[in-house]
């Protein structure tokens, strides 16, 4: 198990510095796929509250999204486009209302009875699914509008 480096992506404990955002997000996310690992290796299997958890760790520090750290998302998203409307946007995930009973889907089949490494289509789903609400919308500068 690797240790506990979610201080380190605390920004309030470094006093006097400023820490680097980029360093920041990679603890978040070491720390984030440490939980997810360690969950998942002790059960062999994955629920929605480990992917909750997870998500947790890797924005609950976040400036512009920490609230919803750990939330699947209520509301929609896109990529691209504009801040008001998906149109010509490069991608529309499912509209927010039916991301749980997808996810649902996902991790019963991640679950099934199986012999073997875990099955890599799980990595490559979860992400069109967008169940989180800190995917950018319209402008790379602007997130989820709430």
């Amino acid at each position: 198990m690797s240790p506990d480096l979610s201080a380190f992506a605390a920004p309030h404990l470094f006093r006097g510095m400023k820490a680097n955002p980029s360093a920041t997000s990679m603890v978040a996310a070491t720390t984030a796929t440490d939980v997810l690992l360690t969950k998942v290796t002790s059960t062999r299997r994955i629920e929605l509250a480990d992917l909750t958890a997870a998500h947790r760790e890797l924005m609950r520090n976040d400036p512009a999204d920490g609230d919803y750290a750990g939330r699947v998302r209520d509301m929609q998203n896109w990529i691209g486009g504009s801040k008001y409307s998906p149109r010509d946007a490069l991608y529309v995930p499912p509209p927010p209302e039916t991301v749980d009973e997808y996810l649902q889907d996902l991790i019963g089949y991640a679950n099934r009875d199986k012999s073997g490494p875990p099955d890599p289509r799980f990595r490559q789903v979860l992400p069109t699914l967008c169940p989180h609400p800190d995917l950018y919308i319209g402008d790379p500068e602007l997130r989820p509008l709430r």
